[in-house]
């Protein structure tokens, strides 16, 4: 068993637990740096575990599944653009990346298996999730009150503020992608102070999010974070209480705000917007049509949607390969091309069509409903500690997946990067909770 506590500091181990740690920064910085951290990550894997992260004691099936579906990326791509690789260079960059793609099969395993093996210190992502979040959040804050924030940038855009992301609106999705691990952390891990404490923090840090999610004009990542509280509430028994109190008062802050300020105000079209997309994309009976009784619409992502589900029809089975739907969408009457479909699903059906789409289901929803069957089995399952460490990382994948958000592409380097991190990291608590069990039914004879 290879161990931190050990007296060369720069040992592979404890540099991986550093740099998963450097993660949240890293997507603040940029891509490139992103892209560095998962690279390092790779290097130290293989350095640490060698070939021994293709050794798959449990889950077998699950694991060949990924990998195939890996592959089938790599050879539809191939299939579809190595033919006409000298028509542009666009078609050499699509195949060079789905070559490079593989780095995220690399590091699922990598971080499965220092999962699994308990190796990996949760701690250190949880202590830099929550100093980062936190800065950002008061960044915003700032930002919105002064004109600019904490490095004097100032906001480019009507009614977003991206804070230290400088010109790119994504603020909002930051913090609410890593609200559980600080809402988790501060409130029931750090502090160890009573209930009645835990609560009080929970409802602040609560609030908090909600008002700086608000505050960067993001408004896919407000529906969600209201997703990572439903989902606390139903796993977490201890804050159903202070949950309702925090549903209380939003919805009294939103009735008294919005009753206050003028019918032009920004915010009251922006969030009317919301509201009207919404209901367009949920309840509009022919919200994915694309025949010729189609009716005008609101929601520009809604023709994105039927966009994809247009080009899906040209290669239903096999798809046309990464990032193909930006050349083989075809503009039609309330029917909007664009780089990707915003949406994982759909994107999948038209890149890497009903194949590959169902390798996606059965990847991201087999751990859901296991910890789903898990609690159902027992109602206390996260009164224990380290299943309850455990959650957050679950709530934050479980919101990434959600089949009806919007999302930029699959295929991108912060998107894939949460996405086989967490994933990697839920899969290797389940080796690890299986070997456990396995161990206590060979004591137990």
């Amino acid at each position: 068993m290879i161990s931190l506590k050990t007296k060369n500091f720069l040992s592979p181990l404890l540099l991986i637990n550093i740099l998963i740690s450097f993660f949240p920064i890293a997507f603040i910085i940029g891509t490139s740096f992103v892209n560095l951290t998962t690279v390092l990550i790779i290097i130290l894997g293989f350095k640490l575990y060698g070939l021994s992260i293709l050794n798959f004691n449990k889950y077998k099936n699950y694991f060949y599944l990924i990998i195939v579906f890996f592959i089938y990326i790599l050879l539809i791509s191939i299939i579809n653009y190595l033919p006409i690789l000298d028509q542009n260079d666009l078609n050499k960059d699509r195949l060079i990346k789905s070559f490079l793609f593989l780095r995220y099969l690399i590091l699922f395993l990598i971080i499965q298996k220092i999962v699994s093996e308990n190796q990996f210190r949760s701690k250190y992502l949880y202590v830099s999730t929550s100093i980062i979040t936190l800065i950002l959040g008061c960044d915003l804050i700032l930002q919105f009150y002064t004109g600019s924030n904490l490095l004097g940038f100032t906001s480019e855009f009507d009614r977003h503020y991206p804070g230290l992301f400088k010109d790119e609106p994504v603020a909002g999705h930051y913090l609410q992608r890593f609200s559980p691990l600080v809402l988790f952390y501060l409130s029931f891990f750090y502090l160890k102070k009573s209930f009645k404490q835990n609560d009080l923090i929970f409802l602040v840090l609560s609030i908090f999010f909600i008002l700086t999610i608000f505050i960067s004009g993001n408004r896919m990542p407000l529906i969600l974070f209201f997703l990572n509280l439903i989902l606390i509430f139903y796993f977490v028994k201890n804050v159903r209480k202070i949950l309702i109190i925090f549903l209380g008062i939003v919805t009294v802050s939103y009735y008294i705000y919005f009753n206050n300020i003028s019918d032009d105000n920004p915010w009251r079209y922006h969030m009317g917007n919301l509201k009207a997309h919404s209901y367009e994309l949920l309840f509009k009976k022919d919200s994915l049509s694309i025949g010729e009784d189609i009716t005008k619409n609101r929601s520009w992502h809604l023709s994105t949607y039927r966009a994809a589900i247009n080009t899906w029809n040209k290669n239903k089975i096999f798809g046309a390969g990464l990032k193909s739907f930006r050349t083989n969408c075809e503009w039609k009457k309330y029917i909007m091309c664009n780089l990707h479909p915003h949406n994982y699903y759909l994107e999948m059906l038209t890149d890497l069509g009903l194949i590959g789409f169902s390798f996606l289901i059965t990847i991201f929803f087999f751990p859901v409903f296991y910890l789903f069957l898990k609690y159902m089995r027992s109602k206390n399952y996260f009164s224990y500690k380290d299943n309850l460490k455990f959650l957050p990382f679950f709530i934050i994948f479980f919101c990434e997946i959600f089949p009806i958000r919007t999302s930029g592409s699959f295929f991108t380097t912060s998107n894939a990067t949460i996405l086989f991190l967490f994933l990697g990291i839920i899969i290797g608590e389940m080796m690890k909770i299986k070997r456990s069990n396995s161990n206590k039914k060979r004591y137990s004879k």
